[in-house]
């Protein structure tokens, strides 16, 4: 949302969210719902996301189709099937030096998007 030196916001399409963090490198942020124009904005890209993450599944594609949408319990497993498939990458806006979104990115890493298939793996 401000790219570049000084950048601390990010949109999160996922959760419908605007994210602002902190610019004391104290990783701290805090969630607000996105308002006015970026909502709309924002919902489009949410509803757009939704749907890309259920066709990783038949029967999360038929019940976003009779829904309109998925709950994030629905989807969640959806967007690890996805990443599987690679047919989703996640994409995060972070800054290590100053602390901007590495926990958000650790966390969702952790618990959405671990997409290894040990299979592949070369030992």
């Amino acid at each position: 949302m401000n790219p570049g030196p000084g950048f601390n916001r990010a949109l999160d399409v996922l959760r419908n969210e605007v994210v602002t963090y902190a610019t004391d490198a104290s990783g701290k942020f805090k969630e607000e719902s996105a308002t006015g124009e970026l909502e709309t904005q924002v919902k489009e890209l949410h509803r757009q996301l939704i749907e890309h993450i259920a066709e990783s599944d038949d029967a999360l594609m038929n019940k976003f189709f009779e829904q309109g949408s998925l709950t994030e319990e629905e989807f969640a497993p959806g967007i690890h099937a996805a990443v599987q498939k690679e047919s989703l990458i996640p994409l995060f806006c972070t800054s290590a030096e100053n602390n901007i979104g590495v926990a958000r990115l650790m966390d969702s890493r952790q618990i959405r998007f671990v997409a290894v298939d040990r299979k592949k793996v070369k030992r």
